[in-house]
C-alpha cells in the first residue's frame, strides 16, 4: 500500500510546487543515477496507458529519454545542459502544448512515478519529497478540461 496521494487538478491551476531536493539526486547516484532512473521511467511509461503520448520508434524514444533526463537533471539543480540547448524552454506548459493531457493521463503518469519510487532503495523522506514535487508539478501539464470528482469519474474518461 502506497503512502503517495494524488490530489485532483482544478483546470487551469498552476500551483506552487516544492523545489526538488538535490539530495534525491545524490542518493540515487548523481546525474548518472538520474540517467538510469529516467531511462527506466520512460521504459515503464512505454508500457503504460499513456504510451501513445510517446514515440513508438525506439531511436526516437531514446532521444526523448535523453532530452527529458537533461530537463530533470537541471530541474534538480544539476548541470544546465537542457537550457543550454538552442530553443529549449524550461516551461512545462510550453513543452506539453502539443498534447491533449487530461486528468486521467496525469494520474496514469503519476502511477508510473509511484511504481518507480517504490522500487528505489533510498530514504522514504526523499521519495516523498520527489513525489510531492512531481504530484504538484504534474498539474501544470493538464491542458484538457475534465471534471473529475471521484475515481469512478476518472476511469470513465
Amino acid at each position: 500500500m502506497s503512502n503517495f496521494k494524488i490530489t485532483s487538478t482544478i483546470f487551469g491551476e498552476k500551483p506552487d510546487f516544492p523545489k526538488p531536493n538535490p539530495e534525491f539526486m545524490k542518493a540515487i547516484g548523481g546525474e548518472k543515477g538520474m540517467e538510469e532512473l529516467f531511462d527506466k521511467f520512460y521504459d515503464m511509461v512505454s508500457e503504460s496507458d499513456i504510451a501513445h503520448f510517446f514515440p513508438q520508434d525506439k531511436e526516437e524514444m531514446n532521444e526523448v529519454k535523453k532530452r527529458n533526463t537533461l530537463y530533470f537533471i537541471e530541474f534538480f539543480d544539476g548541470s544546465k545542459k537542457y537550457s543550454s540547448l538552442a530553443g529549449k524552454s524550461m516551461d512545462v506548459i510550453d513543452m506539453h502544448i502539443g498534447f491533449s493531457i487530461t486528468e486521467k493521463a496525469r494520474w496514469a503518469w503519476l502511477g508510473v512515478v509511484e511504481d518507480l519510487l517504490e522500487e528505489l532503495d533510498i530514504d522514504d523522506s526523499l521519495k516523498q519529497g520527489f513525489w510531492d514535487t512531481f504530484e504538484s508539478f504534474s498539474k501544470w501539464t493538464v491542458n484538457r478540461d475534465t471534471i473529475v470528482k471521484s475515481y469512478e469519474d476518472l476511469v470513465q474518461l
